[in-house]
This record gives C-alpha cells, structure tokens and sequence, in this order.
C-alpha cells in the first residue's frame, strides 16, 4: 500500500471517530430537535439588594434561590450565566433551582445577584395542542376516571389552596353548589370556569402580594352577592381549589411572556422594592387534569382587556373553553417558570415584606429578555453549554487514533514491514 493510500486510509479513520462523537452530542443537547422552529430569547435577572440597616443582613435560602425553569417538549431554558457558585437542586414542588452560596450584606454595602438565561421556544404552529378524542363534552371522562394517584396528589388541601382551614367552609360549600350533582369533569371545569368568569373582576391596581382564595372572594362577597377581586394566579388558585375541593386534580402554573413594547418601573412595599421589567410580564393561569386527555391550561385572566373588568366582559370571551384555546401558554412568547403544587408561595412573600422593612433593605430588580432569532437550532449559546461534552468527545477520539497509530506501528516492528510516517 502506498504512503498516500495509508494516509487517506489514516484521516477516513478520524473522521469516522469524529461523527461517531458528534452523533454522541445528540445526547446532550437541549430537548427541541434540530429541525424544529423557534424563538430563541435572551432573558437578564439582575436583584440589588442594598443594606441601609445597622446590622449585616445574610440572605435567607428563599433570597439565594433562582429559578431553573423547566424542560419540556416546548421550551429549553439554558442559565448561560451566574455571578456566584451555584448549586442545582429541586424544590418542594418538583421545580429545577440554583441555590447560590451563602451570602451576606454588610450596613453600607450593596450586593449584586446577576443570571442571564438563553431560551428555545417553539413557534406556535409547533405549540398547538391536538387532543384526540376532540376536546368536547360528550367525550369527557368522568370524575370516577381519574386515577386515584393524581387525586392523592394534586387534591390535598395545601398551600395556597388549604380548603380545610377554618374560615374556608363557604368556599367548599360554594364548590358543591356549582357542581350540583355533574360528574363529567369537564363539564364540571366549565362551570367553575363559567362562574369565575362572571363572578371575579380583574383588580384596577395591581396586588403587591399574591392573595389567598378568601381574600379573592370573601365571605362578605357571598353574603352581600358581590363580585370578588383578583389577578392572574390569585384567579388561578381560586379556580385550583375549586377544583381540588370536588376532586379534580389541578396546581398553578407561573411564566414570563415577551412583551415587545412593554417597560414598566413599579415601586412596592412603600419605596424598599423597585422592579423594572423591560419587554417582558409575569403572568400565572391553572393546569387541570381532565380525562381522557390529561393536563390542561385554563387560563382565566389573559383574555381580559381592562383592568376592573370580568372576563365575561371581555369580547374575547365566547364561553369557557376561550380560557382553553386563547391560555397564554399556548403562545411562543410565554415560558414556563414554575409549578406551584403544594407550596405556600404566598406566606414567604408576607414575611419577606416584614424582613426587608426590618432590616431596612432597598432591592432593585432589573428584568429584561429580548428576542434573539428565529428558525432552527442551534445557536451559539447552546454550542457554547455543549463546549464541554465536545472537549470530552474530541480527547476521546484523539487517544482512540492515537492507541490505534500506536499498535499498528508496533505490528508492524514484529512483522518487519517499513513503517510509514504518519500525516502527524
């Protein structure tokens, strides 16, 4: 063979090592395969937290905590940066979380937490929901069909949804009263929705904490016949307990959406917190288990286009499966933050309130996401997380060559064939 032919024959051998590797990075990658469309987005927490207290604050586990987000079949979420050592865990409710490290803030210092995520989503053409049978009524399961595990699950009364509390009797009894005596769940998830939809009105001022169901709708509103109030996850977890009460398996779902033309400056709890939030909103809407088709969005508040307003009032109204085909989530532009199925976010947020007057904190939150690109993977930024897999499979091939160079050298020395130098 000639020395030409064996060098060809040397550098088809790498190449084949090679592909071998790549074709191994298809393991690693983010979930969305190669030939889908999507937005890619650039998302920026920044939190400063200044002490203008007396005493070194140190943050508590709930202030070194940030959000993963999820993985799923519509979305990847890849955390490209953070300015502190981290470490990834899962929280109470099965949600991904970076802990950071311990932290402390000294009287006259500030402290800066900054991530920066790279998001996939699917375009919507890719994002809709195809439900087969045909999501209807007359083919609904009935409360019977849902499994028992779902139910032990995602009906307990915790969290924001304790039904079982005393104070809460009217809300179980309101429960009962619009499902009558209807066991087709679906049917029984409209009329809550259908109730929720003339009953609850979008507030004119935005709650700066999220509220409990009895605040949405007090008893006072049920014995004076009045409207409650609420935003979006307080809707949400209105509706969840509802649920829950009569046994229907549901939790609250929490993401950001990209809003293009939206920059709002918010000031709260009486000038300690400001939040800036450049192209993007915070929105949350309820998942609910109906058989035979399993989990599904309702999304009560989205559809409204006025604050004061129910969504009743709203034109996109047509009934309460608009909840269902207009949910916020079905969109490209929403990404999916957190499940809430069993922790009591609400009580945190009341006594962060009382820590931060206390310590006297002032804590500016800049958020920001903007579109990158659209079409196919991959981006830069995917290729840049895969950076250590494709190190890692390149020394492999490069020691597979290398054992390979070696033995046929030595063969060859046994045999007393010349051995030709090769290409390296």
């Amino acid at each position: 063979m000639t020395k030409t032919k064996k060098r060809v024959r040397h550098v088809a051998l790498v190449f084949i090592i090679i592909l071998t590797s790549l074709s191994m990075i298809e393991a690693v990658t983010p979930s969305l395969n190669s030939t889908d469309y999507f937005i890619e987005y650039q998302l920026s927490m920044v939190e400063i937290i200044t002490n203008q207290g007396t005493h070194t604050y140190h943050l508590s586990t709930d202030d070194r905590t940030i959000s993963l987000f999820m993985n799923n079949s519509w979305q990847t979420v890849i955390l490209t940066n953070c300015n502190f050592p981290y470490q990834k865990t899962i929280d109470a409710d099965g949600n991904p979380i970076a802990l950071l490290q311990t932290l402390y803030v000294k009287p006259g210092e500030f402290l800066t937490i900054n991530a920066t995520y790279s998001i996939y989503s699917r375009i919507a053409g890719q994002r809709k929901l195809i439900w087969s049978p045909q999501l209807t009524e007359i083919n609904s399961g009935t409360l019977e069909d849902i499994p028992l595990t779902l139910k032990n699950a995602y009906c307990k009364p915790v969290g924001p949804w304790n039904y079982k509390q005393p104070g809460w009797g009217y809300i179980q009894r309101l429960a009962f009263q619009i499902q009558g005596d209807e066991r087709n769940a679906l049917k029984v998830v409209y009329r809550f929705v259908d109730w929720l939809a003339h009953n609850i009105r979008y507030p004119a001022n935005a709650h700066e904490i999220p509220l409990y169901p009895t605040q949405t709708y007090t008893y006072q509103n049920q014995l004076k016949r009045t409207k409650g109030e609420g935003d979006c996850d307080d809707q949400a977890n209105l509706f969840v307990t509802l649920c829950r009460i009569v046994g229907i398996p549901a939790f609250t779902q929490i993401g950001c959406i990209y809003l293009p033309d939206q920059y709002k400056t918010v000031s709260v709890y009486t000038g300690h917190v400001q939040i800036v939030t450049e192209q993007l909103g915070w929105h949350g809407w309820a998942m609910v288990y109906i058989p035979p088709w399993g989990w599904i969005p309702i999304d009560l508040t989205w559809l409204i286009d006025k604050a004061g307003a129910t969504l009743s009032e709203s034109p996109h109204w047509t009934g309460p499966n608009s909840t269902i085909i207009g949910a916020a989530v079905l969109t490209p532009n929403t990404i999916v933050f957190q499940n809430i199925t069993q922790s009591d976010y609400i009580k945190p947020s009341i006594e962060s309130i009382t820590n931060i007057r206390r310590a006297d904190l002032y804590i500016t939150e800049i958020q920001s996401m903007k579109a990158v690109r659209t079409g196919p993977l991959y981006s830069s930024a995917s290729l840049t997380e895969l950076a250590p897999s494709i190190a890692i499979l390149t020394i492999i091939a490069v020691i597979t060559v290398s054992i390979y160079l070696y033995a046929r050298k030595k063969r060859l020395e046994r045999t007393g064939q010349p051995i030709v130098p090769s290409y390296f």
